[in-house]
């Protein structure tokens, strides 16, 4: 067995989900803060959507990068933790990052299968921003296997 699968089995998972908004950037430093409270690794997931499609064509006329958005996501990710972990301390012990390519709900409560809790914000960066609800937050609460905490962009962590 390896340290990873040994780590896997004995620590909690707190699975985070982040785009660039405000709510989402609250709800990472939140979990982050949970994570370091619990000993849990901390997983940051985003998703993004993929308007080419993964299948090569021949087309005429220009080349078309069918890897840019999923480059552009995991960049996006790395800017949102870096700029929000970057001075935190404690910091969780593990960070995993993650990008795919799906509608962010669905995707965000299937990966919830393998996590204790779901942590996301209030309202993403959808066109709905002034729901009291976002449509990804109420579906993860709807459907998530494990508990769900939504985190509104002005709500801090109580040990924060």
């Amino acid at each position: 067995m390896t340290t990873e699968e040994v780590i896997a089995m004995t620590h909690e998972r707190v699975l985070v989900g982040v785009d660039d908004s405000a709510d989402a950037r609250a709800a990472l430093r939140w979990a982050a803060h949970e994570a370091v409270l619990r000993d849990a690794q901390l997983y940051v997931l985003h998703t993004y959507r993929n308007p080419i499609g993964t299948t090569p064509m021949l087309l005429a006329g220009p080349i078309i990068d069918f890897e840019a958005p999923e480059r552009e996501a995991k960049s996006l990710v790395e800017d949102v933790v870096d700029g929000e972990l970057g001075a935190m301390r404690p910091v969780p012990d593990v960070v995993n990052q993650r990008v795919v390519d799906g509608p962010p709900g669905e995707m965000l409560v299937e990966a919830a299968h393998h996590a204790d809790l779901l942590v996301v914000g209030s309202r993403g960066r959808g066109a709905a921003r002034s729901a009291v609800l976002g449509s990804v937050s109420s579906h993860c609460v709807r459907h998530a296997p494990c508990p769900v905490v939504v985190v509104p962009r002005s709500r801090k962590h109580p040990k924060e």
